[in-house]
């Protein structure tokens, strides 16, 4: 899809839409924010991960225990 990016306004002839838990549309980004964003998720959940033994839970696993 071409446009504008909804984080940094640049114009894109490549933006991905990034979908909710719920099937919402978020917005539109291009490539280079897609990966910031999928960066600092990842940083998010490392943050928040936890160690049982040599198995590591993330929050969304850690509600079945």
């Amino acid at each position: 899809m071409k446009g504008f990016c909804d984080r940094c306004g640049r114009w894109s002839s490549r933006l991905e839409p990034v979908v909710d838990d719920y099937g919402c549309i978020e917005g539109y980004f291009c490539q280079k924010c897609l990966a910031e964003i999928e960066k600092s998720i990842a940083e998010a959940y490392e943050d928040r991960v936890k160690v049982y033994g040599k198995a590591i839970l993330f929050p969304d696993e850690r509600k079945s225990l």
